[in-house]
């Protein structure tokens, strides 16, 4: 009798010949052979208690209303294969060849076994491209889709769309495991993830939601989508000084969105945005305003830094033993220890010395490179802003090591 192996039935090099075949996805079907596991899906997530007031949340962007988004709560739940350690699943595949004939095929889906979920200017991206030294570790797609915080929205994404993002790092994954498991390995150990760092906080088009209707504050935030995409997935936040943090992304954005830089300018920014949210105060919670859109702007992103929010919401979904938050400035002086962290929690095995130095010495990404400091008025500011926010997460995380950093004098 001819053992069956995991990947008969799939084509494995499917990239191959696309251009004389017109191939799409049959949708919402999704294989059922034997050797998969459902995840069970978080169908209690929406907490009605998260609805602070019952009354009608207005955008300050009323252009930006969106016309479509997809409720992926109401899709099947995925099936992965069990000889994979990243989640994966086959999909039927129909496709046109140049005859005219119709065929079909299984074709290997994959989702994010990990995701850097932020924060903007915590260092991600240095992260990231160390990761990707390791020989477990595939990503032949971009660092960030951005489609849980933005792409979901206005029918710009579709979740099948999202998948079509990971279809090229899909097939590396088969190629690759199909080697592995012809070894007589019973899992194929490679993985891949996502960095999309605005996930961990931007969540400005919540009040679209079905499900946040009538809230002036969401029930259901970037993590609900997340957790019910994989709701076993690593996590992994970094977090930096909240004050450092927001004055690095206001000189980072000015060469994306054309804006002039100055301390001045930064002061006057960082004035406007503190008093709106003190009047949002009188008005709603400290939640409320901090996923309120009308607060700050692309120059001025005041809201990102309020962590204990963000993690906390993070936390309410996922178990803390899959969320690693690491400061960004222990990830900076002493990047070593932090990687071996970053193994242990993805569950892969040590790189060899030779990759692992590498890895080490490999020049940081996505640097700024400082011309100019804040104002110190303007720090003095931000630390009484920060501080209250800081101390919390420190304690929902229990480590006595997250002290924002009081300005000298």
């Amino acid at each position: 009798m001819v053992k069956t192996r995991w990947y008969d039935g799939y084509n494995v090099m499917a990239l191959r010949g696309f251009k004389e075949k017109e191939c799409f996805f049959v949708i919402d079907k999704y294989s059922e052979t034997a050797g998969e596991t459902s995840r069970k899906r978080n169908t209690s997530a929406v907490n009605k208690d998260l609805c602070k007031h019952n009354a009608t949340y207005t955008p300050i962007f009323p252009y930006r209303k969106t016309k479509f988004v997809e409720n992926i709560f109401d899709k099947d739940t995925l099936k992965f294969h069990n000889h994979f350690k990243n989640p994966c699943f086959a999909q039927t595949q129909r496709c046109k060849v140049s005859d005219g004939t119709v065929t079909e095929q299984q074709r290997l889906r994959c989702i994010p076994y990990f995701y850097i979920i932020g924060f903007p200017k915590c260092a991600t991206t240095d992260l990231w491209d160390r990761l990707l030294l390791h020989p477990h570790i595939v990503a032949k797609h971009d660092k960030e889709s951005h489609y849980i915080d933005d792409k979901r929205f206005n029918n710009q994404w579709s979740f099948d769309k999202y998948l079509d993002y990971f279809s090229l790092t899909a097939d590396a994954i088969s190629e690759l495991c199909e080697n592995i498991l012809d070894r007589g390995d019973t899992q194929c150990n490679i993985i891949t993830g996502e960095a999309t760092a605005n996930t961990a906080a931007v969540n400005d088009l919540w009040y679209m939601l079905p499900e946040n209707k009538g809230c002036t504050e969401p029930r259901i935030t970037n993590p609900d989508y997340l957790y019910n995409i994989n709701p076993e997935m690593r996590l992994i936040a970094l977090i930096r000084d909240p004050v450092e943090r927001l004055w690095s992304d206001y000189l980072y954005l000015a060469k994306y969105f054309n804006y002039k830089t100055s301390p001045e300018s930064f002061h006057q920014h960082t004035v406007d945005a503190i008093a709106i949210y003190d009047d949002c105060l009188k008005y709603f919670t400290h939640r409320g305003c901090a996923y309120n859109e009308s607060i700050g702007s692309i120059q001025m992103r005041l809201r990102m830094g309020i962590y204990d929010i963000h993690v906390s919401d993070w936390l309410r979904i996922f178990p803390r033993k899959q969320l690693l938050i690491v400061r960004t400035e222990d990830y900076k002086k002493n990047t070593s220890v932090v990687l071996q962290r970053v193994f242990e929690h993805l569950d892969i095995d040590f790189p060899s010395k030779e990759i692992y130095e590498q890895m080490i010495m490999k020049s940081e990404k996505n640097v700024n490179i400082k011309s100019m400091d804040m104002l110190s008025e303007t720090r003095e500011i931000l630390y009484k802003f920060y501080a209250q926010s800081y101390e919390n997460v420190a304690s929902i995380l229990q480590d006595s090591n997250l002290v924002l950093k009081k300005p000298d004098g």
